[in-house]
């Protein structure tokens, strides 16, 4: 009895213990893939990316920060196990033994796994708060007249609105308002809710990419989908510029 005790409390820290690099690396997976894959993927025929930095420099904490958190859990559930099991010298002994060489291999895994991420990141461009991009500023806050697009997502199949078609419309209004609420002459905000755009619609466009059932009206005319991607951008330019007047 005491023993099978002792197995569900050893196997419950491995499950714990080794969870927490795989969350580590599963939450960044997804921050860069929403945050810079499927950007480069949808808007890089419409926006010259080299250009644009796709993460600020104060979102760099943000992506490491949950390796520290990892290995601070990874800690904290190693004493609590220790706490656990039995006062049986020998048994106790060996929970040690095991539960210790878990936690290592835990902490080795978050720390390599960190390292292949901090070099991932050595190859990409970080935009400074304070900091001007003259590729932005020349293409949207200084370019010519935009002019909005309305678009609408209908099913093929019936001619009915799509359920894609409310997030897509809801996030136009989303973006309208933060650009209201922000100064006047803010480009570094402008610029950081521009991010937040693109990554936002990125994330829907993965969405519907695949789904052929899906047709994409522009001002009563049908597009495809690879020129959705222009529209939004157009869309933004708009806002920006309605903003400023």
């Amino acid at each position: 009895m005491v023993l099978n005790i002792h197995i569900w409390i050893f196997l419950s820290f491995i499950i714990l213990s080794l969870g927490w690099p795989f969350t580590a690396w599963i939450t960044n997976y997804y921050n860069l893939e929403v945050k810079y894959k499927l950007v480069y993927k949808y808007f890089d025929r419409s926006l010259e990316l080299d250009k644009l930095p796709l993460f600020l420099k104060s979102e760099k904490w943000k992506l490491f920060i949950v390796y520290y958190l990892s290995a601070f859990f990874a800690s904290i559930s190693y004493v609590f196990f220790l706490f656990l099991v039995a006062n049986s010298e020998q048994i106790f002994i060996i929970d040690i033994i095991l539960i210790t060489i878990v936690y290592l291999i835990s902490l080795t895994l978050i720390i390599v796994i960190f390292i292949k991420f901090k070099n991932k990141l050595k190859s990409m461009k970080f935009h400074l708060k304070n900091q001007k991009n003259k590729y932005f500023i020349d293409n949207f806050q200084e370019s010519e007249k935009a002019q909005y697009q309305n678009f609408k997502l209908l099913n093929k199949k019936d001619g009915k609105v799509s359920v894609y078609n409310s997030p897509f419309q809801l996030n136009q209004k989303i973006f309208q308002n933060k650009l209201k609420k922000i100064a006047f002459d803010n480009s570094s905000s402008e610029f950081e809710i521009f991010l937040k755009y693109l990554r936002a619609n990125a994330n829907f466009i993965h969405r519907i990419y695949n789904k052929k059932e899906i047709n994409i009206f522009v001002n009563d005319k049908e597009i495809d989908i690879e020129h959705f991607e222009f529209i939004l951008i157009e869309n933004f330019k708009y806002m920006i510029q309605k903003h400023k007047n």
